[in-house]
């Protein structure tokens, strides 16, 4: 765990939840694993982070809150990237789709995941797939859902110091902001279309990040829920 949550450190600069029960619903409806879920009462967020092996990668998580089911993502000229190892890991084959519910508040203007500089934005989703090692210091694989001030819905992009980094925009500048959003993306297609393979690799690890360090100025979004789907009617 610890050398996986470096490499994220690296590359991106409670027990009552659902985080760490990971339940799946079976029958006709899709075959579901519950990722994350915020409980109701109001909290840190580093509270929640201590109960569900969510660590600090970058940055302070001091800003960000728990209210009403809900994680709020504050940065104020900063950067904070949380995350965690997936124990057990997402196997693309069983879970090939993401969703997740975001409402983005504060845009960082003028900021673009692409360019060192500029290096800001109000949301991004993380997740980092297997190497099939431990011993290299480059970072793994890793598709990075965001939401930019610079490319538009549906554009990719590289990160601007990591070439493993990859970008999917979900949302862009100020359009729909505001308003709660459900995120439904193939994460096997995803993959395909950024780095060109075939083969997918197991997912290891998750991360978020909210930051406006580069642009100094303010960023801001909330997060309801994570989860993988896979097939209907799969049976384990």
């Amino acid at each position: 765990m610890i050398i996986l949550l470096f490499i994220l450190g690296l590359a991106l600069g409670s027990h009552a939840s659902l985080d760490s029960a990971a339940h799946t619903r079976q029958g006709r409806e899709p075959h579901v694993r519950e990722l994350v879920s915020f409980p109701q009462d109001k909290m840190p967020a580093l509270d929640w982070m201590r109960r569900n092996d969510w660590e600090e990668q970058k940055g302070s998580a001091e800003p960000f809150f728990i209210e009403g089911g809900v994680l709020y993502m504050r940065s104020a000229s900063s950067s904070t990237t949380i995350g965690r190892e997936l124990r057990p890991d997402i196997d693309p084959v069983e879970f090939p789709e993401i969703e997740f519910s975001i409402r983005v508040e504060e845009v960082p203007p003028g900021a673009d995941v692409t360019n060192r500089h500029q290096d800001d934005a109000a949301f991004r989703l993380f997740l980092l797939f297997d190497k099939g090692g431990f011993l290299s210091l480059t970072p793994p694989h890793t598709i990075g859902y965001v939401w930019d001030s610079t490319l538009k819905t549906g554009e990719t992009g590289r990160a601007a110091t990591f070439g493993q980094v990859r970008y999917i925009a979900i949302g862009s500048g100020s359009e729909g902001a505001g308003e709660w959003k459900v995120i439904r993306r193939n994460v096997r297609d995803d993959y395909k279309l950024l780095f060109g393979k075939d083969r997918v690799p197991r997912i290891k690890a998750i991360g978020l990040k909210c930051d406006s360090n580069h642009t100094r100025t303010r960023s801001g979004s909330s997060v309801r829920f994570i989860r993988f789907i896979g097939p209907a009617g799969h049976r384990d």
